[in-house]
């Protein structure tokens, strides 16, 4: 609209100014909007927790350890205070709150240790263990009396191991045992110790070596990597020296080259180049192009479709990085295919189709035509809807109150969006101890702006009543860069309801658990739509339902 209203009178910098201002203007209203959803929520969530109940959204309390203790063990402390600087922020007021809480918290885990102390101090005392030692001898004189024996004078019935034998024989034991813990405890010691000096020792070669020759040591164990397997595998004209990473000529003279300056460019556009160089020296070796055979070995070159493909035998000599995920060389395809040296093999395939000639016309009038295919709900198969129709419905579909109103995003917006998830993923990398979890998570992100599009997309409601068909609305987000998230929590929360009698897996579950449920004459059904209280629902609403 910036651009309709005063291209014609403006200058274009005035023009682009202006557009800049505007966006911000629309992502302040936005942002207005969501702050005061979020006002709306902390006042909820305040009301829960005047009631003893933790918010959604909130982590929930976690105890490092459990014992009985934490319920016998009554609480001395009956208030807490924190003091605040004076002219503080409110940052550095959370801050504090949140310090005073954790000592609060560790003062409390402080008391129940000591408790938990004291008692294995009793149990494991000496004269403890005896006694436990001596209450195990069995006693049957009860069952020795019922034979009517005589034993002139003898206690059968403590089998024969008087009381002060069987106690030196426990502080024999207990001495014993002792020893052989404390021996676990030195080992277990002396096991850090030599860690400790080795990790020193790894730190304190690094600080000593210059970073251009770590990584020069780094590039050139993957290259020694992807040529041990390369050279391994069948071909022609393998090179004899395996591990040395130099191009041949085919006079025989050997030119090495330092894989950083391959690697390590100044500008994006440098890395294709680079990439390829280094791929052609290393390849050289394994593939029998330009090696030292006499020309005998053939190349071949995979190049399909104006790409060139990475041989997969030298894929991991790439940097695992995102500037190097993946890769298209198509500005390096010669234009006279095929008539070099005979070197590169150029494959062109002609693709056959074996459709039938009338379900090509039919899916051509689909196409063209004025209607389209569109998969039904429950049905199955496809319904034909009017086109126009149907993209009409779509749009309408979403000037409903469920939905925000158009607001026209920036970059500013998906920078927010992905440091809110880096930061969620950090906080699940931190709370599963797996620094590799991390960059799993985050794999996603690192593909493109292209995984931020969402669809929707539509199923035709056929199984309804004539006059009440409709489409049923879905948004299609199948590429979405939160997945890999998604499904890690996915995983885990099936893992945690699994074990629960009262939840339902699908609908044979439902109709198994129903053949052994006894229902009252005063029992009440309530039924709710889920999509409603999904889409515009809250808790209180469905508490109102049941």
């Amino acid at each position: 609209m910036v651009q309709r209203e005063l291209s014609e009178h403006l200058s274009y910098d005035a023009v682009q100014k202006i557009k800049k201002v505007s966006l911000d203007l629309s992502q302040k209203i936005s942002s207005l909007h969501k702050l005061k959803q979020r006002m709306q929520k902390n006042d909820d969530d305040c009301k829960l927790l005047d009631e003893g109940r933790i918010p959604n959204g909130c982590k929930p309390l976690n105890f490092a350890y459990e014992t009985p203790l934490l319920d016998s063990v009554p609480c001395d402390l009956m208030e807490w205070r924190v003091e605040l600087d004076t002219n503080s922020s409110v940052r550095l007021a959370k801050k504090q709150i949140h310090s005073a809480y954790l000592k609060v918290m560790k003062q409390l885990d402080a008391t129940i240790m000591s408790k938990q102390r004291d008692a294995l101090r009793e149990e494991t005392k000496k004269s403890s263990f005896t006694r436990r030692i001596l209450s195990c001898k069995p006693v049957n004189s009860d069952l020795f009396a019922e034979l009517d024996l005589d034993f002139e004078g003898e206690d059968f019935g403590t089998k024969g191991m008087p009381d002060d034998v069987l106690q030196a024989k426990a502080e024999v034991i207990y001495t014993h045992t002792v020893q052989s813990a404390a021996l676990t405890v030195q080992k277990k010691k002396e096991l850090e110790s030599t860690a400790a000096k080795s990790k020193d020792k790894i730190l304190k070669q690094l600080m000593e070596s210059a970073p251009a020759e770590l990584l020069n040591q780094a590039i050139d164990q993957r290259i020694d990597q992807a040529l041990s397997s390369a050279s391994s595998s069948k071909g022609k004209g393998k090179a004899d020296n395996r591990r040395d990473h130099r191009k041949i000529h085919p006079k025989g003279i050997s030119r090495t080259y330092d894989a950083s300056k391959a690697f390590v460019v100044s500008s994006v556009e440098q890395d294709a180049d680079a990439l390829r160089s280094c791929l052609h020296e290393t390849t050289s070796t394994s593939k029998g192009s330009n090696n030292n055979d006499g020309g005998k070995g053939k190349g071949k070159g995979k190049h399909h479709g104006g790409k060139v493909g990475l041989d997969p035998k030298v894929a991991n000599v790439i940097p695992n990085s995102g500037g190097y995920a993946k890769f298209r060389f198509a500005n390096n395809i010669p234009k006279d295919k095929g008539k070099g040296k005979g070197k590169g093999k150029w494959k062109g395939k002609n693709r056959v189709s074996n459709m039938n000639s009338i379900v090509r016309l039919g899916l051509s009038m689909l196409k063209s035509g004025e209607y389209g295919a569109v998969p039904t709900d429950k049905d199955g198969g496809y319904a034909m809807v009017h086109k126009t129709s149907f993209v009409a419905a779509l749009i309408q579909s979403m000037d409903q109150n469920t939905y925000d109103p158009d607001v026209m995003l920036h970059d500013l917006s998906a920078q927010d969006y992905v440091e809110n998830y880096a930061s969620l993923v950090q906080w699940i990398a931190e709370d599963a101890r797996d620094p590799t979890l991390g960059h799993a998570l985050l794999r996603d992100v690192r593909m493109g702006n292209r995984r931020f599009i969402s669809r929707v997309i539509a199923n035709v409601k056929t199984h309804k009543q004539p006059g009440n068909m409709g489409l049923r609305i879905i948004h299609s987000s199948p590429g979405l860069c939160i997945s890999p998230a998604m499904r890690w929590i996915s995983e885990h929360i099936r893992q945690f309801f699994s074990d629960k009698p009262h939840l339902l897996r699908d609908t044979d579950d439902l109709l198994f658990k129903l053949q052994s449920v006894v229902v009252s004459e005063s029992a009440k059904l309530v039924r709710f739509d889920i999509r409603d209280y999904f889409m515009s629902g809250s808790h209180a609403q469905i508490a109102d339902l049941a």
